[in-house]
């Protein structure tokens, strides 16, 4: 659902998406709120100034069509080798699973711009 959601949050423009998720993330991961329920959902968009009501009916008229969307994506990533959320995938070809710091992907980063040397 909150995949769904945020489909639908990027159908407000601007940075509405951006916000809505890292706004999704707190309350998820600081707030301990469960994303998947549509009050929850609801709550959130309206936290990031998205219209409440209007959010809803986008939710429920175009859900169907952003549920096909999420999982015709996740089978893309999947056929990539993609099993984990957060995955970077580095130069089309080689996927980082999981949360890393930033570190890490510098350190990936020049060994494959020295290879290319």
């Amino acid at each position: 659902p909150s995949a769904i959601a945020g489909k639908v949050a990027a159908t407000f423009g601007g940075n509405a998406f951006q916000q809505f998720h890292l706004a999704l993330m707190k309350a998820y991961f600081t707030d301990n709120r469960t994303i998947s329920d549509r009050a929850v959902i609801l709550d959130i968009a309206e936290s990031c100034n998205i219209d409440r009501t209007e959010f809803d009916h986008r939710l429920s008229t175009r859900g169907a069509e952003f549920h096909k969307l999420v999982f015709e994506e996740m089978a893309d990533g999947v056929e990539l080798g993609v099993h984990a959320a957060p995955t970077v995938v580095l130069n089309g070809v080689l996927p980082v699973p999981g949360v890393q710091n930033l570190d890490t992907y510098r350190r990936m980063i020049e060994r494959m711009l020295a290879e290319r040397r």
